[in-house]
């Protein structure tokens, strides 16, 4: 906390000093600029007078041209940035006139009648310029006046070109050229300093950064997972508010993985037994049966030795099916099993798999209902993981249901995806498929469950389980 609060305070001081030196820098500018325009405009005040008082308009009211140059070259021997221009009352410029002249400007008249007005303005008044109608100078003007009635006015520049911009105002003063060098050498100085310790101070702070994203990545956070994680983004950031993210960050990745850990682990421990025990089971039944066969084989009838062999057979391939389940089970956990997408009619697929086990139906006493909708769109997917998927929740319905009682499946269109449901599996409260009776005969142990969860999740959908109640349960799964 100590050093945030340092860095942060190093930053704000050295935004603070050069801020200063910009505003001071401005304002002297600003000041200078305006107390020159200031004082132009109240030393040249009467050139305005003058020249009005010198009659510039001939007998018929008309700017007298051969006269106003005379009264134009006295200007500037008082004011050698001095321009004259004559406007008539609505303010349009009638002299002078002719080619490369602004005769015909609009030159805004309430400047004019401001200065007229005000004996000594508190600051400049600024009015147009009429060579650059975008420009404001200073200025000094005189009303005309023509057998008694007004006839326009005189309005003599007296800033000229010289008052035109800061950088103007700048050339011009040899103090203010001093000022603006300091300012920017200081500006440099600060900026340089600032700079020196920013390195000085971030480099321990970015090697800590960037060890701990490297971690992040390592840990599957090099996009933003969860709440931590996002403030762990910008890789470049090198304050403390980011580093601590990123520590945040790995700190929930991780316990959210010691969490998984130990779900997994308690998971595998579970299967472990289960897979253990069905395991026992036919090993057991096929030795004893063996056993027999080799001790009093040659006093059996030939319908006994007959039905024991098919009994061994029976449990050989019971074997058989759990080995390959706790097979595709370690592939699909190890992402070894390659996952070949492509266009697959879930109703179709569905319609197949329920034509071949109507017979297993029919041998267990059971009707299945199958509900398909070809209108609903197809989906990316492994048809033969999918397949797998299908079957083992066929599997569970028809082997662990009462007779006389229905398995439903059905395809729909579930908005985000397309869902298949498979309605009466049996399943205990907590959800689980087949898995809290294992002396039901040929109970499952919940491979088939942890294989049609992986499959599922590897297409990207969803799986659930919904009691309604047990041990009669509904089954989706939703892919995209």
């Amino acid at each position: 906390m100590t050093r945030q609060l340092g860095t942060r305070l190093l930053r704000g001081t050295c935004l603070l000093l050069v801020g200063m030196l910009a505003a001071t820098w401005l304002a002297g500018l600003y000041a200078a600029r305006a107390f020159a325009s200031e004082f132009t405009q109240t030393l040249n005040r009467s050139i305005g007078m003058y020249v009005a008082a010198e009659r510039p308009l001939g007998a018929d009211g008309t700017p007298d041209a051969a006269r106003l140059v005379q009264l134009a070259a006295q200007a500037r021997v008082l004011n050698p940035a001095a321009e004259l221009y004559v406007l008539d009352v609505a303010g349009r410029v009638v002299w002078p006139s002719g080619s490369g002249q602004p005769a015909g400007i609009q030159v805004p008249l309430e400047p004019l009648r401001h200065f007229l007005a005000a004996e000594s303005p508190p600051r400049a008044i600024l009015g147009v310029d009429p060579r650059r109608p975008d420009a404001q100078v200073v200025f000094s003007a005189a009303p005309l006046q023509h057998a008694g009635q007004p006839a326009g006015y005189v309005y003599v520049v007296v800033g000229g070109a010289a008052y035109r911009g800061l950088l103007a105002t700048v050339a011009q003063s040899h103090i203010l050229k001093v000022m603006t060098i300091s300012v920017a050498v200081l500006v440099l100085l600060a900026t340089l300093a600032a700079w020196g310790l920013h390195r000085t101070i971030s480099r321990p702070l970015r090697a800590l950064h960037d060890g701990a994203m490297t971690h992040a990545e390592r840990l599957g956070l090099g996009e933003a997972t969860d709440a931590g994680a996002a403030r762990a983004a910008p890789a470049t950031a090198t304050d403390i508010g980011a580093v601590a993210g990123v520590i945040d960050a790995l700190v929930c990745r991780i316990g959210q993985q010691l969490q998984t850990l130990e779900s997994t682990d308690r998971s595998r421990r579970e299967l472990l037994a289960h897979v253990s025990h069905d395991l026992r089971t036919p090993l057991t039944a096929i030795r004893g049966y063996v056993e027999i066969l080799l001790t009093d084989g040659a006093d059996l009838a030939q319908g006994q030795r007959q039905a024991y062999l098919s009994t061994i057979a029976r449990h050989c391939e019971r074997l058989q099916r759990l080995v390959g389940q706790v097979f595709l089970l370690s592939r699909l956990d190890a992402e070894l099993l390659p996952i070949r997408r492509e266009p697959v009619s879930l109703s179709e697929l569905v319609a197949d798999i329920a034509g071949k086990w109507q017979l297993a139906a029919d041998a267990a006493g059971l009707r299945l209902v199958v509900k398909v909708d070809r209108s609903v769109r197809a989906v990316s997917a492994d048809i033969g993981l999918i397949e797998t998927v299908i079957e083992n929740l066929l599997d569970n319905a028809v082997r662990h249901r009462r007779s006389s009682e229905s398995v439903e499946i059905e395809v729909l269109d579930a908005g985000s995806g397309v869902a298949v449901d498979v309605r009466n599996v049996c399943a205990d409260l907590d959800g689980h498929l087949a898995f809290a009776a294992p002396s039901v005969p040929g109970s499952s142990t919940g491979l088939g469950l942890a294989i049609v969860r992986r499959i599922v999740a590897l297409h990207g959908g969803t799986f659930e389980i919904r009691t309604a109640p047990a041990p009669a349960a509904l089954a989706r799964f939703v892919l995209p």
